[in-house]
């Protein structure tokens, strides 16, 4: 689609809540997409919005530049939408692409994820009870005018005709629609196109409250593909709350401006989107890049208060630890290699399930040899992986999944078993049902077991893990601070589970109850007595940058280490790294 760019503009737009400008400054021209109203070759339907103004919640203005329709829905509550019925004739047996053009502000954040702006279609197929269903993705706030659009296949046999609904759903806010239309697919090529960035001019962890911040979004196109057939979208979210899109023409770069008031972090996605406002994939998955920046790195702590009786609960946890003995339930051999041993180990341990986990040494490892460390998993129902690669003719090595299931089961079986209990809102408003205590008790125990070894040498125990496994190394090496002698945290989870209440950015985790601040790592990280590194990324969603500086921040009685790399999402790749050290 050929799109006229609107005059240039001044492309900064006052945040809400914040107080500072978010600018895009395009690296040749500033200029923002204004989609345009003609019709794309191959349109198959347009709909006329002007039928649909005059309600209570929409009416009808006029587009300055081409004078063509636009429908505002002003929605003070619970929203509006219409809805348009496209003849089953028009597109039965055709891959279609459903598109409008679409600004918003100050549209809020439903209950659900389907209570948001709409351009939802749906239909039914012959033999089916219930319609097929999609619609577009869009992030509450406020955005500058761009195009939405995604693929449909359409079945030949389509019972009815396409219902096209529009609006809001159940949201408050002003959302305005124009060209809206139903093209045959015509796809794009996304071989040679990839997304890169860097900050300038510092670095992401060093600007102060208000300091302005500047992200530079690049665009390699290696195979020389028509620029026009491509859009580069940049969204802007922060720890202050504020949500702000803005489009632009695909170009070899373009920078991206924005400060938060206080400290904290901010998020700066940039996507490529087809010229229609498709996502743009690539092997089949999306172009994108994501970096943050934070301000007063140094000033962020964790968003609530430890629990007064911390120490007192933990205390009285493993007080019942200790009361089950502590025996090998299993002990067998599992498979040799390289002069290497692994065993299927069991052991007993409070709650509902073992310890369980594979043990690796060397073969005719001498007593009192071996430095031990114990590795933790990611999050996932599963069996423990034999860690190999990490005992050598040094050390030994306990690898346990966090649930204490069984090794070796197939996948069915762990599918059956689940996780999901780590979610459970209502065991989660109490610590003495919550999932994580178990959790970490197993990890407790696990340190135990591996003391009792003959081959350890009494002094080195370390521990390691990513994600799921960071979060459980954490917390194992504060609930044990005289024992552990070194900790490996990569892309920790769940830090700073209070920092939601203060408006900051949450990550894919357990919904907050003050009763999770017992299984929060930022609060065991500050008894930590020896050695802890961190490795964390910039464009972590699951784990937000914010959440690992309260974490790192709040370590008072440790040598602490903190790689941060921009551009790295929850085990994506990154570009460049910073490096952070404390010693004492």
């Amino acid at each position: 689609m050929d799109h006229k760019l609107f005059r240039s503009l001044v492309l900064s737009a006052v945040l809400l809540g914040g107080g500072f400008a978010l600018d895009f400054a395009a690296h040749a021209a500033d200029q923002a997409v204004q989609p345009v109203s003609e019709k794309k070759d191959g349109t198959l339907y347009s709909v006329d919005l002007a039928k649909y103004a005059g309600s209570a919640q929409t009416r009808l203005e006029k587009d300055p530049e081409t004078g063509e329709n636009i429908l505002v829905f002003d929605c003070a509550r619970r929203g509006y939408c219409v809805t348009e019925r496209i003849p089953k004739d028009t597109v039965a047996g055709k891959t279609i692409l459903i598109r409008a053009d679409m600004e918003q502000k100050d549209v809020a954040k439903g209950k659900h994820f389907w209570e948001t702006a709409k351009l939802q279609s749906s239909f039914r197929k012959a033999g089916d009870k219930h319609s097929t269903m999609r619609n577009i993705t869009v992030q509450p706030g406020t955005s500058s005018w761009r195009p939405y659009g995604y693929i449909l296949d359409v079945p030949a046999d389509i019972q009815n005709d396409l219902e096209l609904m529009i609006g809001l759903q159940n949201v408050s806010g002003t959302l305005k629609v124009k060209n809206v239309q139903i093209c045959e697919h015509v796809p794009v090529a996304s071989e040679g196109l990839t997304l890169s960035g860097s900050t300038a001019p510092r670095d992401a962890t060093t600007y102060r409250s208000g300091e302005e911040m500047v992200f530079n979004f690049s665009l390699a196109n290696r195979d020389n593909l028509d620029w026009k057939n491509y859009l580069i979208e940049i969204e802007r979210s922060g720890d202050d709350g504020v949500t702000e899109r803005r489009t632009y023409p695909a170009q070899a770069t373009v920078a991206a401006k924005t400060a938060i008031a206080g400290p904290g972090a901010v998020r700066m996605v940039a996507r490529l989107l087809t010229a229609d406002g498709i996502i743009v994939k690539k092997n089949g998955k999306e172009i994108t890049f994501t970096m943050s920046g934070i301000a007063d790195f140094d000033k962020i702590q964790p968003g609530v208060a430890e629990p007064e009786d911390f120490d007192a609960f933990w205390d009285k946890q493993k007080a019942l630890l200790a009361e089950v003995p502590l025996k090998v339930l299993k002990f067998e051999k599992f498979k040799e290699q390289n002069g290497k041993i692994a065993y299927d180990v069991q052991v007993a341990c409070s709650g509902e399930r073992p310890v369980s986990g594979y043990l690796v040494m060397p073969r005719n490892a001498a007593p009192k040899s071996l430095e031990a460390k114990v590795i933790f998993q990611g999050y996932g129902a599963t069996g423990a992986e034999v860690p190999w690669g990490k005992a050598d003719e040094k050390s030994l090595a306990f690898q346990i999944n966090a649930h204490g299931y069984p090794n070796g089961l197939s996948p069915a079986e762990y599918k059956k078993l689940g996780a999901g209990k780590i979610f459970d809102d209502k065991s989660n408003e109490n610590p003495e049902k919550a999932y994580f205590k178990n959790m970490i008790l197993r990890a407790v125990r696990a340190l135990e077991y591996v003391q009792t070894l003959p081959e350890w040498n009494g002094v080195d125990l370390k521990v390691e893990g990513g994600s799921q496994g960071g979060y459980q190394a954490i917390i194992a090496a504060g609930m044990l601070p005289d024992q552990v002698t070194g900790c490996y945290a990569f892309i920790p989870w769940c830090c700073d589970l209070g920092g939601v209440t203060v408006g900051r950015l949450g990550g894919w985790r357990p919904n907050y109850t003050p009763a999770l601040r017992y299984f929060d790592p930022v609060y065991h990280a500050k008894r930590i007595k020896h050695s802890i590194g961190i490795n964390a990324g910039l464009a972590d969603y699951v784990c937000p940058p914010s959440g690992i500086a309260a974490l790192y921040n709040n370590i008072s009685s440790a040598p602490k280490r903190l790689r941060f790399t921009q551009g790295l999402a929850h085990g994506g790749r990154g570009t460049d790294s910073w490096f952070r050290e404390v010693r004492k």
